[in-house]
């Protein structure tokens, strides 16, 4: 029995049912890529069987970080997302490079996998297609990440780390942000961008090879498992953008005050934080109990560098990341 027909009877399953059902969905990714560090943005992957995260030996100890992506669509509206978990295949390990810690990112901005793909070893890149991402581009050659590397596009705080070594299957999560993200991306598919796989980049030859979803091998490919938690189609959903949402901040870019708006279907213990692009929170503008309905708060960020930030919201299993810009 394929996966894919598995997936298809287990959401029927859970969605004829008359009573909660708990069940695991697995998913296969739409898309994944590699980022080749190079300024001019002339390399990329999105067709090869293989993905690459870390820093190599060569050309000048280069920096390559990964992408996955995938459709979640299958899973029922109103669904609950108990725990979610990524598996990939370290198929080759840099010879020097030992035991490194990879980290999930959430990804905020989407991105392309076009058809380029370096047929050989794959390590040094091909030629980017049109649509592909690169280090500079989000879809080569005709929009551009905020910085190079995907820097600004992807959440600085890692969704979860993993200590991976010699060849093998590693499973990342569950983690409380892993969930948290698939939740986002099912109550919020245009929001559902996939995550960003950083490797050890602190010194030379750290880099991991992943296979990809075009890999031959098919229990080699990268799987997505989703444990979710239905009710009766007939139940109004429990979670939606609308009655959980965390607004663009107005004005965007500000200098330096802004407002920041969320809303809640029901009240509870709420933290909003905002973050530098190195990951380190530098405000914490609410901590503590909140009532449902919108909500408004300002940020003076006049004690801050200009650059671009991050600021989250959380409220108990649901969280949302967007970011702003501070000019001088």
């Amino acid at each position: 029995m394929s996966r894919r027909f598995l997936l298809v009877l287990l959401t029927f399953c859970v969605m004829v049912s008359s009573t909660p059902a708990q069940t695991v969905l697995t998913f296969e990714p739409v898309k994944d890529n590699t980022l080749y560090e190079d300024p001019n943005g002339r390399l990329s992957n999105g067709a090869g069987i293989h993905m690459f995260a870390g820093r190599t030996n060569q050309p000048q100890n280069s920096v390559r970080r990964a992408l996955v992506a995938f459709d979640l669509s299958e899973i029922p509206p109103g669904a609950k997302v108990e725990s979610a978990t990524l598996t990939l295949f370290m198929s080759r390990s840099n010879a020097l490079a030992g035991k490194r810690s990879v980290a999930l990112h959430q990804m905020l901005r989407d991105w392309g996998e076009g058809s380029a793909d370096a047929v050989a070893e794959e390590g040094s890149g091909a030629a980017p297609s049109g649509g592909d991402a690169t280090w500079v581009h989000s879809f080569f050659d005709t929009t551009l990440w905020t910085g190079p590397g995907a820097v600004g596009d992807f959440d600085p705080s890692a969704s979860a780390a993993l200590e991976i070594d010699s060849v093998s299957a590693y499973t990342w999560g569950p983690t409380e942000q892993m969930t948290a993200d698939v939740q986002q991306w099912v109550d919020d598919p245009s929001s559902n961008f996939g995550w960003l796989i950083l490797g050890d980049e602190t010194v030379g030859r750290t880099s991991k090879r992943f296979d990809t979803r075009e890999h031959p091998t098919l229990e080699n490919r990268p799987l997505l498992a989703v444990t979710v938690v239905t009710t009766d189609v007939s139940d109004p959903p429990k979670a939606t953008v609308e009655d959980f949402a965390l607004l663009q901040n107005y004005p965007n870019p500000f200098n330096p005050t802004t407002e920041i708006r969320f809303s809640l279907n029901r009240g509870g213990h709420v933290r909003l934080e905002v973050f530098d692009l190195k990951g380190r929170r530098v405000e914490t503008l609410v901590e503590g109990h909140r009532p449902a309905g919108l909500h408004t708060i300002r940020f003076d960020a006049g004690r801050l560098a200009a650059g671009f930030y991050f600021y989250r919201l959380t409220a108990g299993r649901q969280q949302r990341t967007r970011r702003m810009i501070l000019v001088r």
